[in-house]
C-alpha cells in the first residue's frame, strides 16, 4: 500500500459496475488508471454474524493522527444501501476480522456513507521512569475506533497487573518501563507482598506465622525494611519490626516456566521516601527471569537465643525458609518454575543463607535448586556460632540495660514482663 490514494468518480460512464460485498474501495492506482468496479445499489446480507464482544471500543484519546501513515486500506459503505449504521459497521469489522494483519478498524460517518479504514497494529510510545504510555497511530481523525481484543494496547487503557493468590485474594501491582541500552522494556512489579504475618507483640521472638490477609492487596509500594543493629535513634519511618515482605519483578512477555532468583537482603536504612532498597527490575528485564527480593529479621529480633527453651533463636533463618516456601507455592502464578529457583544473598546475609545448604529439609531439592553467595557465604563464620553456655549470657546483655537481668531469659522476651 505504497501508492498514491485518490477518490475516483464511480458515476463515470467509463467504469464497470460489479456486485461486491463491501461497496467500493480506494486503492493505490496508477496516475492514469480507472476504477475496475463500483458498488451495486443493494449490498448482500452479512455471510456471518459479527461478535462485538471480540472488539474493544477505544476512546478517541487513545490515538494520534499521523498523515504520513501508509499502511492502511479504506472502504466506503453506503448507508443507503445497508439501511443503517450498525449494518455498515458490521461489514467493516467482519472484513477486518478475516485478516490477521488487520488489527484496528476506524469508522468515520459521512453524508450517506460510512468510511472504514483498516490498520495494522501501529503504536507510538513515550517512556518515563514511572511508566510507558502508548497510543495508536492513525492516518486520519475517526469517529469510532475498534481494536481486536487479542492485541492489548501497551500502557494505555489496560488494567494494572494483578495476580490471584489463593486463599488470600487479588494482588494488585504496577508496571514500569525500564531502559536497557537504547531500548525500553516493561516490567510488572508487585511490591510489599507479605510472605508471613507481622512479627509483633506475641509474634516477636518467635518463628514466622502464615499471613492471613484477604480481599485485595495493593502491592504498589515497598514496605519498611527490617530493624538491624546500628539503626539511628529515633528509628526512621522506613524501618520497622513489621518487615516480612518481598518484592516480585516480572518482565512482560516472559517465557513460560521462567527461572526465579530470590535475593535475601537487609539493606541499611536510606531515604524515607518510600523508594526500593533493592530494585530487581533491570536484572529481570535483561536476564528474562523473575526476580524476588525479600527482607528478614536480624540482630536480637532475628537471632536472640538462650540456647534452648522459649528463646531458641534462628527466627531470621526461619524467615528465609518462609520466603522460600512462598516462592515455591506461588511462583507459577507469575510465570516462574518452582524447580528453577536460585537463592542468593551477599555479605552477612550470605552467611545466614549458607546454612540452608546444610540444614536437613531445607535443601535444594525442596526449596531451591542453586545458591549464589557473594562476598561472604560461610556457615562457619564466628558470629554465627555460640559456644555451649554462652547463649543465656549473650541474651541477657541487651536486657541488662532495662533491668531485666535478674529474671529468667524466658521473661526477657515477654512484652508485659513478670507479674
Amino acid at each position: 500500500s505504497g501508492g498514491t490514494w485518490r477518490i475516483l468518480d464511480c458515476g463515470s460512464p467509463d467504469t464497470e459496475v460489479r456486485t461486491y460485498p463491501f461497496g467500493w474501495y480506494q486503492k493505490p492506482v496508477a496516475q492514469n488508471g480507472a476504477p475496475g468496479f463500483c458498488p451495486s445499489v443493494a449490498l448482500p446480507s452479512l455471510p456471518e454474524k459479527v461478535a462485538l464482544d471480540a472488539w474493544q471500543a477505544l476512546d478517541l484519546s487513545a490515538a494520534v493522527v499521523d498523515p504520513s501513515i501508509r499502511s492502511f486500506d479504506v472502504a466506503h459503505i453506503s448507508t443507503a444501501a445497508t439501511g443503517d449504521f450498525s449494518a455498515a459497521r458490521d461489514l467493516c469489522l467482519l472484513e477486518c476480522s478475516r485478516h490477521q494483519a488487520c488489527q484496528v478498524t476506524t469508522l468515520q460517518t459521512r453524508p450517506g456513507a460510512l468510511r472504514c479504514v483498516f490498520y495494522p497494529d501501529t503504536q507510538i510510545c513515550t517512556h518515563s521512569l514511572q511508566a510507558q504510555h502508548c497510543q495508536l497511530l492513525l492516518r486520519e481523525e475517526p469517529t469510532h475506533i475498534y481494536r481486536k481484543l487479542n492485541t492489548p494496547l501497551l500502557g494505555f487503557g489496560t488494567s494494572a497487573p494483578s495476580v490471584t493468590i489463593a486463599p488470600h485474594g487479588q494482588l494488585l501491582g504496577r508496571s514500569q518501563a525500564i531502559q536497557v541500552g537504547t531500548s525500553w522494556k516493561q516490567v510488572d512489579q508487585f511490591l510489599g507482598v507479605p510472605y508471613a504475618a507481622p512479627p509483633l507483640a506475641e509474634g516477636r521472638f518467635r518463628a514466622p506465622e502464615p499471613s492471613n490477609w484477604t480481599g485485595s492487596w495493593a502491592a504498589t509500594k515497598p514496605r519498611a525494611r527490617c530493624w538491624q543493629p546500628g539503626v539511628r535513634t529515633p528509628t526512621p519511618s522506613g524501618v520497622s519490626e513489621d518487615c516480612l515482605y518481598l518484592n516480585v519483578f516480572v518482565p512482560q512477555n516472559v517465557a513460560p516456566n521462567a527461572s526465579v532468583l530470590l535475593f535475601f537482603h537487609n539493606m541499611e536504612a536510606g531515604a524515607d521516601d518510600g523508594s526500593l532498597a533493592l530494585d530487581g527490575s533491570f536484572l529481570a528485564a535483561t536476564g528474562h527471569l523473575i526476580v524476588v527480593t525479600a527482607g528478614y529479621r536480624v540482630g536480637i529480633f532475628g537471632f536472640l537465643s538462650a540456647g534452648a527453651g522459649a528463646v531458641s533463636g534462628n527466627w531470621g533463618l526461619l524467615d528465609q525458609v518462609a520466603a522460600l516456601t512462598w516462592v515455591q507455592t506461588h511462583t507459577r502464578l507469575f510465570g516462574g518454575d518452582p524447580r528453577r529457583v536460585t537463592m542468593a544473598a551477599d555479605r552477612g546475609g550470605a552467611d545466614v543463607a549458607s546454612i540452608h545448604l546444610l540444614a536437613a529439609g531445607a535443601g535444594g531439592s525442596r526449596l531451591f535448586r542453586r545458591a549464589v553467595l557473594m562476598v561472604s557465604g560461610r556457615s562457619v563464620s564466628a558470629w554465627l556460632q555460640v559456644r555451649s553456655g554462652e547463649g543465656s549470657y549473650l541474651a541477657l546483655r541487651p536486657a541488662a540495660s532495662i533491668a531485666w537481668s535478674l529474671y529468667p531469659c524466658s521473661e526477657c522476651v515477654s512484652c508485659s514482663g513478670p507479674s
